[in-house]
Order: structure tokens, then C-alpha cells, then sequence
């Protein structure tokens, strides 16, 4: 470890903010700066925005990178490293704080091979479920460093569930005795916390369903005294106060959110008639654009009369369950609700095409490759690892190699029941990359770093660089010894010790 880094600023202290954020990022996971980067100086010098524009539109041959942004008014995050010739220590070249920023973490991870780099989509993100393991604020922050070392973009807090209700909603105050629901305090914290790290938070309240934690303490939201199952619920469009209460629930969007986007939620809407669905969903859409905002709904929400600003897709062919397995799954008395759970699946086979009639971006979250919540296939290099995989991940979920990750392709809209392979360059419909992690299993922050890494790692490369086909080559594989060594500095030494990915157990 080097004692000092000596820092050469750019005129008028340009990378001052980068490397003061950066440094933030380092003390909040109790290393230092130096020890992160194994040089003895660093050159920052701003480039002209019109180079990044260029490499922008290069990048956008591919796929249209200004599909959606996180901020509209976002700074450019390309950057450029070079080696001083005399010296041998490095050059960052950006046009912005954020790409110093983003430099700083590319180095510090091993990447300094990237020469001249701009990202191909600018919606690189992790949805974190924080209703079902509810995580702490710490814990939270721990996520966001994680992301911001390996340039994400984005982090969607799932906020609410069945299981529990984590958002105060004004003039519902029965759900601040949900178990952990976060205070103003806390959440404002976050917000300024991530936006330090570059990283805009977008909260998701999921309605109409999802809502069981909200009827136990509202049922009169409900407009009906009894579901046929506590998880088959949903809000009553037509009462008055459910429409006060998604007025209210955009408000507390808006409170947390730190860029253009709130989530909506809007899946797995089992049992409710599709004409209150689309009251429901056009009631909460209209009072988050009173508020100068714009939604993402999951793409369930594509089915319906309301077009939502962008959609998220989740569940792809590969990963729709049969009327057969699911009637095995759940207790015979809810077979019938599993019939029905099946038929509404089974819709999802055309949304691609749906999602292209409606013609808002699409950020790709596809189960099969980017559900972190899913077991690993290989076995980890550290034995009691192996033993507490077996109830950490979703059951229902075949296991699969970590880099099968790198099996995704941006979704196509003739990806359907009667075209599953088309996958054209005109038919893509991803403008975003999302990961995410379902925490129905996890039960310490042991558990959350575990099923997060090593996947975040490649995702984070497919969502930086594009496509797997793009990347062909790229020495990511090679890289995660070095991603070990960080991740130890920085605190996260329960990460899975993949057999495929690692050569030792350190």
C-alpha cells in the first residue's frame, strides 16, 4: 500500500468533487484511499464534452443508449485512462465529476485496460427488496458502495410487500407500526448517501397488490371483508380513500426519489377485474405526473389501458410456470388459485410484443439471467458456504452457473409464444439494464452479499459494456482475484467463493 496518492487536480480544481466522493465511498467501508489505488499520483484533466458525444453515439450503433436516464439532465459519465509515458502512473481524462468518479472505481477494480470507455446503457441498476429482509440503513449503504465500484447507475428500493410496509405515507400513519418502516430522517439520509456515490434511488411502492401488510392495517382499503388467500389481494379502486391514499403514495415517491423515475409496481395482480386494475394504476400514474415526475411499472402493467412511462421486464419464457407445477406447489385447497396464478402467467409469453405496441422504453430485469436470488449450480471453494447455500435462494428456481449471467441478450418483441428466438436488431426493446434481488431467504448481511456476488460483477459489465457478444473477450473472468481483493478491503468477505471463478478460497 501506497502511503500517499498525490493528486494532480485539473484546472480551476476540476476532480476535486470525484475524488471527494470517491474518498467518502473508501472511509464508508472502512478502507483507505490509497489502498484501493496502487499508484503513487494521479493526473485529472477535463476533456471536451464533444468527445464524449461522439463515443456516445458510437456506442450507439448497437443500441439506442438514450433509451432512459435516470436524470434527464445527467452529466456525462465517460472517461478515459491513459498511462503517462514518462512517469508510468495514470492520466483520468472526463468531461464531469461523476466520470472521475467512475474512473477512480474502474481502476481501484482492475480495469484500468479500458482506454476510452462510455457506458452503453445509462439505466444500470439493482432492484433490492427490502420488504421481505428488512435491511437496514447501513445495510443499504453497504449495497449502494457496491454498486458504485462497479459503475451502476441506479438503485430501485422495492419499499413494500406482503410482508412488511417501509415508506411513511402521510396521513396513514397505522403504517409506521410496520416492522421496520424507515423515518423521513433515515430516507433523506439515503437519498443524499447514493447521491454522493452518483447513484439515483428510485422507490417503488407496488400497487394495487402486493398489499397484504397494508389491508392488515387498512382494510377498509380493501373494499371486501375476506381474500381466498392472505397473498391474493389487492386495493379497492373504486373506494374513496384508496384514491387519497395513492395521492398520498406518490408523494412519498417523490420525497425519496432522487432522479425523474418512481416505481408503481403493478404485478402479479391475481383475481382483481382488469377495468379496476386500470383505474388503480391510472389513479397512481396521474397523481406522480401532478407531481412532475414519471413511472415505471413491472410488465404486467402493459396489459392495461394506461401507458406507464417505461415498463420492467421480469419474467421471460424460460421461467413461466406450468399450470402443473404450480398446482403441485401450493396446498390442494388453493388449487384453484393456482390455476388461475398459472393462466395469468401465461400472458406473459406476448408481452414483448405488447411492450412494443406501447412503445415506452423497457428496462430488462430478465428472471432467467438476472435474478440474483437463485441458487448457484457450481459449488463454492469454502465448504460451510456450500451448506448454508442450501436455504439461501428461491426453491422454486433451477440453480445456474454464475456466468450464466452472461447468457443475456436484450430482450426482443418477438420474443414470444410464436417467436422465441427472433432477436433482431430492430425488434430489441431494452433501453436499461436491471438486475435484481428477491430476499424471501436472506436473513444477514452475510446472506446479501453472498447471492449479490460475484453475479453484480458481470452484470454490471454486460450493463457498462453491452451486449455478451460485445464483450466477447473482455478479461472480466480473469479479473476476479483482483474483485476479491477489493471486496475483502471494503467489507464484503462473504461473497461466494465461486469453483469457476476464483482460484482460491481467500
Amino acid at each position: 500500500m501506497n502511503a500517499h496518492v498525490n493528486v494532480i487536480y485539473g484546472a480551476g480544481g476540476f476532480g476535486t468533487e470525484g475524488v471527494g466522493n470517491f474518498k467518502r465511498l473508501c472511509e464508508g467501508r472502512g478502507a483507505q484511499f490509497e489502498s484501493l489505488l496502487p499508484f503513487d499520483s494521479l493526473t485529472l484533466q477535463c476533456s471536451p464534452a464533444s468527445e464524449h458525444i461522439t463515443e456516445r453515439h458510437e456506442a450507439s450503433r448497437y443500441i439506442d443508449v438514450n433509451g432512459i436516464e435516470p436524470h434527464d439532465d445527467a452529466a456525462s459519465e465517460s472517461f478515459t485512462t491513459s498511462m503517462n509515458p514518462d512517469s508510468h502512473q495514470p492520466i483520468i481524462q472526463a468531461h464531469s465529476e461523476v466520470g472521475i468518479f467512475r474512473a477512480l472505481c474502474a481502476l481501484t477494480m482492475g480495469e484500468s485496460s479500458r482506454r476510452h470507455t462510455t457506458p452503453h446503457y445509462l439505466w444500470r441498476s439493482l432492484c433490492l427488496d427490502v420488504a421481505r429482509y428488512q435491511a437496514s440503513i447501513q445495510e443499504i449503504e453497504r449495497v449502494i458502495d457496491l454498486l458504485a465500484l462497479h459503475g451502476m447507475s441506479v438503485l430501485h428500493l422495492h419499499l413494500t410487500d406482503h410482508q412488511s410496509w417501509r415508506i411513511p405515507v402521510d396521513g396513514f400513519d397505522k403504517l409506521l407500526q410496520s416492522p421496520g418502516c424507515f423515518t423521513w430522517e433515515q430516507l433523506d439520509s439515503l437519498r443524499r448517501y447514493a447521491k454522493q456515490r452518483y447513484l439515483t434511488l428510485v422507490p417503488e411502492i407496488d400497487m394495487p397488490g402486493h398489499c397484504a401488510s397494508l389491508l392488515q392495517r387498512y382494510p377498509e382499503l380493501s373494499g371486501k371483508p375476506s381474500f381466498i388467500h392472505p397473498l391474493v389481494s389487492y386495493i379497492d379502486a373504486h373506494a374513496e380513500e384508496s384514491q387519497r391514499f395513492l395521492q398520498s403514495c406518490a408523494a412519498s415517491l417523490a420525497r425519496v426519489a432522487s432522479g425523474d423515475y418512481v416505481h408503481i409496481g403493478g404485478d402479479e395482480v391475481l383475481g382483481m377485474p382488469d377495468s379496476d386494475y386500470d383505474m388503480a394504476m391510472t389513479m397512481f400514474q396521474d397523481a406522480v405526473h401532478d407531481l412532475g415526475l414519471k413511472t415505471i411499472a413491472w410488465q404486467e402493467g402493459c396489459r392495461g389501458k394506461v401507458t406507464a412511462d417505461a415498463y420492467q421486464f421480469w419474467m421471460d419464457r424460460d421461467d413461466i410456470p406450468s399450470e402443473d407445477s404450480l398446482v403441485e406447489a401450493w396446498p390442494k385447497q388453493f388449487s384453484a388459485v393456482a390455476k388461475q396464478a398459472a393462466a395469468m402467467y401465461a400472458l406473459c409469453y406476448d408481452d414483448p410484443q405488447r411492450l412494443q405496441s406501447k412503445g415506452s422504453p423497457v428496462i430488462d430485469s430478465q428472471q432467467s439471467t438476472m435474478y440474483f436470488d437463485r441458487k448457484y449450480q457450481e459449488p463454492s471453494l469454502v465448504p460451510e458456504q456450500n451448506e448454508r447455500m442450501k436455504t439461501l435462494g428461491f426453491p422454486g428456481y433451477a440453480p445456474k452457473p454464475s456466468q450464466d449471467c452472461l447468457n443475456w441478450t436484450p430482450l426482443s418483441c418477438n420474443q414470444s409464444h410464436d417467436h422465441p428466438t427472433d432477436t433482431a436488431a430492430s425488434s430489441v426493446l431494452t433501453r436499461g439494464v436491471e438486475a435484481a434481488l428477491w430476499t424471501e431467504t436472506i436473513r444477514s448481511t452475510a446472506d446479501l452479499d453472498m447471492l449479490l456476488l460475484p453475479r453484480l460483477a458481470l452484470i454490471a459489465d454486460c450493463a457498462w459494456n453491452g451486449t455478451p457478444e460485445k464483450i466477447a473477450g473482455n478479461p472480466c473472468i480473469e479479473q476476479f482475484d483482483t474483485y476479491a481483493h477489493v471486496w475483502n478491503l471494503c467489507g464484503f468477505h462473504d461473497f461466494y467463493r465461486s469453483s469457476s471463478l476464483f482460484s482460491d478460497a481467500a
